[in-house]
């Protein structure tokens, strides 16, 4: 099956491609990111844990449904053609009309500005946040001595970040602090300094944490300082 396995190949190509694209920090800058917890965490009891990914969901069924339009409209065409042209369009030109239609309504949806034009921003927001919540209790967050943890979440794909902080620090600083350092991430990221902008917010809640619970002789680094990235 040569064309079966000409189009997985050109999926893998493209899927890669993407992939280096959502990769929105350079190996520099997850490294400044790292020292930036190494940082604030020496400073206070608290955990800050650094988290980036490519996409919160897996949004494969953009490509089928949009390479399903694709198909209907080839297929109209075809049948546009037949009319007007009986004796060039035979079944397998058919057929090659359909199958290109599909892939490139497939192709156009792997692209991240039509798949989030066509989940939607309320659509994207609720993905992001389940995926941060996960990602706060998978990274042991929620199991910090004083429960003081803090989640900085990037999202690549959906363009979105989040900071979940667990109760202990929550309620000393309020809701209005965490949006404000999610605004700083933000621009840094629409500016191209994304990762300078995120070790000055890591820093700045280290600080933040510092003033509630500062570090302790017998402190001990919970959680690990590396930027999970995937």
């Amino acid at each position: 099956l040569p064309g079966v396995g000409a189009v997985v190949a050109l999926e893998a190509a493209v899927r890669r491609r993407l992939g280096e694209v959502l990769m929105i920090f350079s190996k520099a800058e997850l490294e400044s990111i790292e020292a930036a917890v190494k940082e604030a965490e020496a400073k206070t009891s608290g955990e800050i844990v650094p988290v980036v990914m490519k996409a919160s969901g897996n949004y494969a069924w953009c490509g089928f449904l949009l390479g399903t339009f694709g198909l209907l409209i080839a297929s109209g065409l075809a049948w546009y053609g037949y009319h007007n042209h009986p004796f060039s369009f035979t079944l397998p030109v058919v057929f090659l009309f359909q199958a290109a239609g599909f892939l490139c309504g497939w192709l156009l949806g792997l692209v991240p500005a039509v798949v989030r034009f066509l989940l939607g921003k309320e659509r994207l927001a609720a993905e992001v946040h389940e995926t941060a919540l996960a990602s706060f209790a998978l990274n042991g967050l929620h199991e910090t001595k004083d429960r003081t943890g803090v989640l900085v979440f990037i999202s690549a794909l959906e363009h979105r970040v989040e900071i979940l902080a667990d109760r202990g620090i929550h309620e000393k600083v309020g809701k209005e602090y965490w949006k404000e350092e999610v605004e700083k991430i933000t621009k840094g990221l629409a500016s191209g300094e994304g990762g300078k902008a995120m070790a000055e917010v890591i820093r700045e809640i280290g600080e933040k944490l510092a003033e509630h619970f500062p570090a302790q002789t017998r402190d001990k680094n919970e959680l690990s300082d590396s930027v999970r990235n995937r």
